[in-house]
């Protein structure tokens, strides 16, 4: 009998523990390890009809009897392998793999190291196995550094599609993370909309959070209201979904995701790209009528914002506004100070301000 321990037993036990803070292992972890210790597919259709879905974990387990039609010649790199001869030049391998055929970001693909660090450990530990583990370390990120301004914000609003709008708008005026926002419940809502109440499960952090509706916040809450109940009228069967931000009839094509929210990580893709680049070209023909010069402060990089940037804005805005770091934790949910202060940017205008407060005290 072989003593062998595959990398994918290792990662299955590992996925079946709970977290530190009880909860199960959440859908990155399983996809990227799955897409680790085995070959996957990219895509699988139904055998009588031949309708074919990305594969995903939402698919596979929709849709049981779908068979794969196309695979991910990437995946499966530690297929069958033992766990204690993964070595360093393999870690670097799985990187490369990830870097250059799949064309992820450095930020991405140390999410995946994150999680395959995870697993050597638990092996190590848990399993005690007692292998010496391949030393991972992260690839360079870029801190993100993009803010938007006020002016920014209600540009980029203006140029979104409706749903999207009030999603940035919400986020900025929140400063909750896109699955919080995204996937907001109308249960997690007091019925007079002055409490908004995420449930610990659905927070990053393991915490639960209690957000008090400020005027703007609760007129965006009253708008959503009203387009649940004209939906309702005319979809009564919505009700079983009861989220915040739904999408509405906009042709056949859309009929099936009626009363459904927007898949959080669809919101940042094609439609955002276009306003931005809607919004920079406003900047220019602006400029361009005045016969001034492009205010490049007023342009929104291509890839720098994105929905977390919201996040990152709100924090901002908030110190800019003559909140303390303590009061941006609370109403923002950041667990430490140094976390949050990751969050706050310095704003230009207030460093000016404050390096001048001593001026002329000599």
């Amino acid at each position: 009998m072989s003593d062998k321990i595959t990398f994918k037993k290792a990662a299955e036990e590992y996925l079946a523990e709970e977290t530190k803070m009880g909860k199960e292992k959440n859908e990155n972890a399983i996809q990227q390890l799955e897409w680790m210790y085995k070959k996957r597919p990219t895509f699988i259709a139904c055998p009588v009809t031949s309708r074919r879905v990305r594969y995903g974990l939402v698919s596979r387990s929709k849709h049981p009897d779908y068979v794969p039609i196309a695979w991910d010649e990437t995946s499966g790199i530690f297929e069958g392998v033992d766990i204690t001869e993964i070595t360093k030049k393999d870690v670097k391998a799985v990187q490369k793999r990830l870097l250059n055929s799949r064309g992820l970001s450095n930020g991405c693909v140390n999410s995946y190291m994150s999680y395959l660090r995870a697993v050597l450990n638990y092996a190590n530990d848990e399993m005690e196995l007692r292998f010496r583990a391949p030393k991972i370390v992260n690839l360079p990120v870029e801190e993100r550094k993009f803010i938007l301004t006020p002016q920014q914000a209600k540009s980029l609003i203006r140029c979104l599609d409706p749903l999207r709008a009030d999603l940035v708008r919400m986020a900025s005026l929140t400063g909750q993370r896109k699955s919080n926002i995204v996937l907001m419940k109308w249960s997690w809502i007091k019925s007079d909309l002055s409490e908004i109440s995420i449930p610990a499960s659905e927070m990053k952090n393991g915490d639960g959070h209690t957000i008090s509706v400020v005027p703007e916040v609760q007129a965006l809450l009253e708008k959503r209201l009203s387009i649940r109940k004209k939906l309702l009228e005319q979809y009564s069967w919505l009700e079983v979904w009861g989220y915040v931000f739904v999408q509405e009839p906009l042709g056949l094509a859309n009929r099936r995701h009626i009363g459904q929210p927007m898949q959080p990580r669809s919101v940042t893709g094609i439609s955002w790209k276009k306003a931005i680049k809607l919004h920079n070209g406003r900047v220019n023909y602006l400029a361009g009528k005045k016969g001034r010069p492009v205010d490049q402060e007023q342009l929104i990089p291509l890839g720098a914002c994105v929905f977390h940037t919201c996040r990152h804005t709100f924090a901002t805005w908030q110190k800019n506004n003559g909140s303390d770091i303590d009061d941006i934790m609370m109403v923002g949910n950041w667990k430490s100070a140094d976390a949050c202060r990751r969050y706050v940017k310095q704003d230009g205008k207030r460093f000016k301000s404050v390096a001048s407060r001593i001026e002329g005290i000599l």
